[in-house]
C-alpha cells in the first residue's frame, strides 16, 4: 500500500528574514500542534498555515532579534553540555 505524505512549504517574501520566521513558527509550535488534526500523526492543514498572523518588524531588528536568540540558544546549548560533562564525571567517583 502507497502512504501519503502531508507537505506544505513556508516560503517567506523578502520583507521576512527566514531565521526570523522559523523562530516565530517554533515559538507557535505548541498552539499549533493542539490545532492539527489526524490520527496517529496529526498534522497542519494548508488554512491553518495559511492563518498564521505574523509580527513583521523592519529586516533589521528581525535580523538583529534572530543573532540574540542564536547567541542564547548557542549558551543554552554549552550549558547543558557542561552538566553532561559534569554527570559523566560523578559516575566515576
Amino acid at each position: 500500500m502507497k502512504q501519503l505524505q502531508a507537505c506544505c512549504a513556508i516560503l517567506p517574501e523578502s520583507s521576512i528574514y527566514s531565521g526570523y520566521l522559523q523562530y516565530w513558527i517554533r515559538g507557535l509550535y505548541w498552539e499549533l500542534r493542539e490545532r492539527a488534526s489526524g490520527g496517529a500523526q496529526p498534522n497542519w492543514n494548508s488554512t491553518t498555515i495559511k492563518n498564521i498572523e505574523i509580527v513583521i518588524p523592519p529586516i533589521s531588528l528581525q535580523e538583529s532579534l534572530v543573532d540574540k536568540l542564536d547567541e542564547k540558544f548557542k549558551m543554552m546549548k554549552s550549558i547543558e553540555y557542561n552538566i553532561d560533562k559534569i554527570k559523566k564525571k560523578q559516575k566515576f567517583f
